[in-house]
């Protein structure tokens, strides 16, 4: 499986970069002409240039590429970059799991997808679920901010929305905050407008447009009513500023609002509401079946905003009506003043109907409902969903003056509804998209089993619709554009899981058709779809223990191992993968393969390949030490290649009780292999040791009796082990030792038939030390070793002057230990494990990640320097926790910088790496 890498602002988040892609050094200098031969004097040196620098960043993978049973794609919405013409998408993962954590995490992301000239569908993420607690339920703040959890009710209104600026930068305004009434951090008690702008080198940054707080009260927001704030809308004016509706539903529901949202020149938000969301007989129940959608536009003539929107006047939702609404003034800077409101069924003289032959004591529609300006006439034009009389049935009516005129008018002025489709056209979706005059197309949910597609050619619609897709999906939309300079149309869609487990979908769509193609009744088939996003997740939700590796061989090439499994913290479906990058060290790409995929097991339990530790022999081959978590296993098994990972053999090294081999660390000696791991059946750390001469040998070290063992048998001890040999093939172990930190020294040669362990503690100290830990021997065999401080929030560090053997001998007394960084991380097992390496020049560098930042940190210990300088490779900007740079694995490439294959802010495997250009 080979994934092709896309470096830079491709791909990058909603995070923050310490540098740009490429970072320059010093300027390189011009080298000066030789002096002509004749000149009597030497012509001096040139000046050597000055290395530049780049920073080259890179997926390495976005886990396994079928979406089984996702949620990839639900709420979304389509538009054009008015500078390349082509779609992009925003639109909700609900499969994502980026920011939750615990048992049952609030998983999901917020993400925006891209084509761009060659055809191709770019993926980034911008917001994150946060949580611990499924979306819907108390204890999760997610896109939506839903009052439920149930997944036929979940956000099936328009809940985010995409434009663009004149310069092809998007914006997207969403629906974010507190599922019910949430407060999980101070100032989350609230549901909020959000609005993201993607900058020209590719970041997402987040601002907060509207806040409403969900502590009692009847004008606060509802914690009950499933969808709160939704039929949300999004333009932006000449000048870029953009302007929002949405309907907001209250804790008493008849002070309900349509809300009108502006953003200053200054950047200051504005608020107002445009007209009451439920009026005279009208209520809403839990599912508030008003406004799941409403259209907004610019009117070409003034620029003020016009709005097509739905309220309701009967009993439960059951008489809803379209409705218009139209700013009679701006301000000098571009904000509406006020909205002239004309209810389509009862606004017009006499409290009649707008609309002829639509009767406004019965009818019932608009619940999904679109909104356009017509060119030239400069018309608005209304698409929406009839629930009722007419039944099941997409309508369609055009203003009787422009936009920039008094909308009201007498009974009957709009003239009669055009039918576009019945038999549940438009009932999970309805967009509109304006040619020309009286020359429109309209995508449509039918029912939930297909997305299609209809034209208008001045007189009527096809007489059937054509087909796109038979599909199932939902009422959580289409959304459809035009591109008249290549004559396409594009749609979006969500193809929602089927029932029977292992079924493909959620799957995000865009189809595209020339409208000319476009004929009555037309088959599926016809529609070019493409498939946006089917990445899912690398990492799991909740994880206590290493799950990545990396490694470089003695050829150079670098290497990576990683253990996958499924997000619902079963281990069901797990796999070790082994990867290599390849291509240049600025244009990387990287591929890989399943280690123990034919291991694998329909335990709930399998972890096949847990806790992977990578290494390369002399001829560049890989070995991965690793768990076998099969319940009926539980033994240490290494994997091994004669083919520089092409293949590999699995040797069960150690299943000499009920559960061995967890946290395995691998390394070499010559051709010798030693695996330190956890005994976790008798609390012990282990050592197992292969030489040619005499095959596998096994040993233990601390926390079990045994030849030469350290004792203490009552202790808790190997977890996080890291193994080093002296430059002369002595075994030094670092590991976890109840709650401290120790180091075991053997001094006896890789022949010996036995050892004797001494071990002594790093530091004495009070706090839980050792939860992720790393270490190091430098040319000079002393010891330095970073590890995690989970009572203080902290990283730190431990350092002896002298050779291991002599620190071990001397005892505690001969370690030195302070504070790396202050990293907020108190519960955390293993994620934020930092990972180290010495250079050539003997300086320490130790990466890891910090909750406080929220940022993948690299810290610095310059050679002859007395502490660490740090910088942040990769940072969230958004106010939710954030993983980045949790499961680091920290490499230094030939120039002595650093390497980092890391979990991304998208949970996806990244890789870091400072080149020389």
């Amino acid at each position: 499986m080979l994934k092709y890498i896309f470096i830079t602002c491709c791909f990058l988040t909603a995070c923050n970069f310490s540098e740009d892609s490429k970072v320059s050094g010093n300027t390189p200098q011009s080298v000066p002409e030789a002096e002509p031969p004749a000149t009597p004097s030497p012509s001096p040196s040139p000046t050597p240039a000055a290395p530049t620098w780049v920073d080259v960043r890179a997926i390495v993978s976005t886990g396994e590429n079928l979406s089984f049973n996702n949620q990839t794609g639900g709420p979304h919405d389509l538009a054009l970059n008015p500078v390349t013409g082509l779609p992009a998408v925003a639109y909700y993962d609900k499969s994502a799991s980026a920011g939750g954590s615990g048992a049952t995490p609030a998983v999901g992301a917020l993400k925006y997808a891209w084509m761009d000239a060659l055809g191709n569908w770019n993926v980034e993420a911008v917001d994150f679920n946060y949580g611990t607690a499924v979306c819907g339920n108390v204890n999760s703040v997610c896109v939506g901010a839903p009052n439920t959890a149930t997944a036929g009710q979940l956000n099936q209104g328009k809940i985010l929305r995409l434009a663009f600026k004149a310069n092809g930068t998007p914006v997207i305004s969403y629906v974010y905050g507190s599922s019910q009434n949430t407060t999980l951090l101070p100032g989350s008690g609230t549901k909020d407008i959000r609005l993201a702008e993607r900058s020209a080198a590719g970041v997402w940054s987040v601002t907060t447009a509207f806040q409403a707080p969900v502590e009692a009260g009847a004008t606060n927001v509802a914690i009950a009513t499933i969808d709160p704030m939704k039929a949300l809308t999004l333009v932006l004016d000449d000048e870029d500023r953009p302007h929002i509706t949405f309907s907001f539903f209250t804790q008493t529901s008849t002070n309900s609002q349509v809300k009108y949202l502006f953003r200053s020149s200054a950047g200051v938000w504005s608020s107002m509401n445009v007209a009451p969301l439920v009026a005279l007989a009208g209520t809403v129940t839990a599912a508030n079946q008003a406004g799941i959608s409403s259209g907004l536009a610019l009117c070409p003539v003034n620029g003020a905003p016009i709005l097509g929107f739905t309220t309701t006047t009967g009993a439960a939702g059951t008489l809803n009506n379209p409705s218009i609404a139209r700013c009679t003034g701006l301000d000098a800077d571009g904000k509406c003043l006020a909205f002239e409101v004309v209810n389509l069924l009862r606004g017009c003289t006499g409290s009649a109907t707008c609309i002829s032959g639509l009767v406004n004591t019965n009818h019932n529609g608009g619940t999904h409902l679109d909104l356009k300006v017509e060119p030239v006439t400069n018309r608005p034009v209304l698409a929406f969903y009839s629930v009722g009389n007419p039944n099941t049935t997409g309508l369609h009516i055009r203003g009787p003056v422009a936009c920039d005129q008094v909308q009201s008018g007498a009974a009957n002025s709009w003239g009669a509804a055009t039918t576009i489709a019945a038999a549940s056209a438009g009932a999970s979706g309805v967009s509109l998209a304006v040619k020309g005059v009286t020359d429109y197309l309209v995508s449509l949910g039918v029912a939930t089993t297909s997305v299609a597609m209809s034209k208008f050619n001045g007189t009527a619609w096809f007489a059937a619709v054509h087909g796109i897709e038979t599909t199932t999906v939902a009422q959580e939309g289409v959304s459809l554009a035009y591109d008249g300079q290549s004559d396409t149309a594009y749609t979006s869609y969500a193809q929602l899981p089927a029932a029977a487990g292992g079924a493909v979908g959620n799957d995000l769509k865009v189809a595209q058709i020339d409208p000319d193609e476009l004929v009555t009744a037309g088959a599926a088939g016809s529609f070019v779809i493409s498939v946006v996003d089917n990445r899912g997740n690398v990492f799991p939700n909740t994880a206590s223990f290493p799950v990545l590796s990396a490694a470089t061989a003695p050829n150079g090439r670098v290497g990576y191992a990683y253990y996958f499994y499924d997000n619902n913290n079963t281990h069901a479906s797990s796999k070790l993968y082994f990867g290599m990058r390849g291509g240049t060290f600025v244009e990387p790409y990287f591929s890989e393969r399943f280690v123990t995929s034919y291991q694998q097991s329909a335990s709930a339990t399998a972890a096949v390949g847990n806790m992977p530790a990578l290494a390369f022999d002399s001829n560049s081959n890989p070995l991965i030490a690793a768990y076998n978590g099969v319940a009926a296993e539980q033994n240490l098994i290494l994997a091994r290649s004669s083919d520089r990972g092409v293949s590999f053999s699995i040797t069960v090294v150690d299943d000499s009780v009920a559960n061995v081999g967890q946290y395995p660390s691998v390394a070499l000696s010559g051709d010798a292999i030693g695996i330190s791991y956890y005994d976790v059946t008798n609390t012990a750390l282990r050592f197992a040791r292969w030489t040619a001469q005499s095959g596998w040998k096994r040993f233990v070290v601390d926390g079990a009796a045994g030849s030469g063992s350290c004792g203490n048998a009552a202790a808790d001890a190997g977890k996080f082990a890291k193994l080093q040999f002296t430059s002369d093939g002595r075994p030094a172990i670092v590991y976890q030792y109840d709650t401290g930190v120790r180091v075991a020294y053997a001094t006896e040669a890789l022949t010996s038939g036995s050892y004797v362990w001494n071990c002594v503690a790093l530091e004495s100290s009070a706090s839980s030390l050792g939860a992720g830990l790393d270490f190091k021997l430098d040319s000079q065999n002393r010891p330095f070793v970073v590890y995690v401080d989970t009572t203080a929030g902290s990283v730190r560090y431990a350092s002896c002057a002298s050779a291991v053997e002599t620190c071990v001998t001397t005892g505690t007394s001969a370690f030195t230990a302070g504070v790396v960084e202050v990293t907020g991380v108190t519960s955390l097992l293993g994620e934020a494990a930092p990972s180290l390496r010495i250079g050539s020049d003997g300086a320490k560098y130790v990466a890891f990640h910090n909750s406080v930042s929220k940022a993948l940190r690299l810290g610095t210990w310059a050679a002859g320097s007395s502490s660490f300088a740090f910088e942040s490779i990769e940072q969230s900007v958004l106010s939710a926790p954030s993983f980045v740079g949790q499961y680091g694995a920290l490499l230094l490439n030939s120039y002595d910088r650093p390497t980092v294959f890391y979990r991304s802010s998208e949970n996806w495997l990244r890789y870091y790496s400072r080149e020389q250009e």
